[in-house]
């Protein structure tokens, strides 16, 4: 195997074959759920923070004291999930890995209390076990290879993805739009675009609820949630799934879209 090259200075641990696991689960396994990975591998390093049944929303990440980011936990089937991926070198999909986890203090904060914490160990708990399909193998995996994986080639490790056409319901005849949804291994995006409707602000309504507002100019307009949130996106923090979706002005529906389970 090759050598284990250093960090370069990043702060993240170096190149290996190990891995480390945390897992916290206080109340059981119908309670709350934190848990933590670092996998070395010769050419990268790779960690993955999840949080399960909890309240959807927005939690910071506290690692050994510092913040490193936030968690977008939102509805699926069954309770909640989010969490928020590290890598070293960075790829598309993931963050900078830029510290050390080992030894130090895992928190999981809404609001600035800590509701999930526990310490992450120092020692490995196994050997990296290539497992997680982002191996850099050509298989279809997240790993950058233009094979339709997550890597920014059209399809983000899509487990679930769909288009739909949105009806007029004849207060604008001619208005149209779409509704876009795409869930994968990495990130969920939900992205509504509105056509042909007059110049001006429209609400975004999800199983009746306020979601956003859109503007339409020159007739178009269009409104896009993320998980994790990029620039350009709002936080993802609710499940479109299975909801009425409703495009709105002044209490007048022009759009309307029943999203699959």
């Amino acid at each position: 195997p090759p050598p284990t090259p250093p960090t370069g200075g990043s702060g993240a641990p170096p190149f290996g074959d190990a891995e480390y696991r945390l897992e916290v689960e206080p109340q059981g396994n119908d309670g709350p759920e934190l848990s933590a990975r670092l996998e070395q591998r010769p050419d990268r390093v790779d960690f993955k923070v999840e949080v399960e049944d909890v309240p959807v929303g927005s939690y910071d990440l506290r690692v050994g004291g510092e913040d490193q980011g936030t968690v977008q936990v939102i509805a699926v089937e069954g309770g909640s999930e989010g969490h928020l991926e590290f890598r070293e070198p960075v790829e598309m999909g993931k963050e900078a890995l830029d510290f050390d986890p080992r030894g130090l203090q895992i928190e999981i904060l809404s609001a600035g209390v800590v509701v999930l914490s526990g310490p992450f160990p120092t020692e490995p708990t196994g050997t990296a076990t290539g497992d997680d399909d982002d191996d850099g193998d050509g298989d279809g995996d997240g790993d950058g290879d233009g094979d339709g994986d997550g890597d920014g080639d059209g399809d983000p490790t899509a487990t679930v993805e769909f288009d739909l056409n949105m009806q007029s319901t004849g207060a604008d005849a001619d208005a149209s739009g779409q509704v876009s949804y795409s869930a994968g291994l990495v990130e969920i995006e939900f992205e509504v675009e509105i056509e042909d409707l007059p110049d001006g602000n429209y609400q975004l309504l999800v199983g009746g609820i306020d979601r956003g507002s859109i503007n339409s100019s020159g007739g178009n307009g269009k409104i896009r949630f993320r998980t994790p949130t990029r620039n350009g996106s709002l936080p993802l923090d609710f499940n479109p799934l299975g909801q009425a979706i409703e495009v709105s002005a002044g209490g007048t529906v022009y759009l309307t879209a029943d999203l699959p389970q």
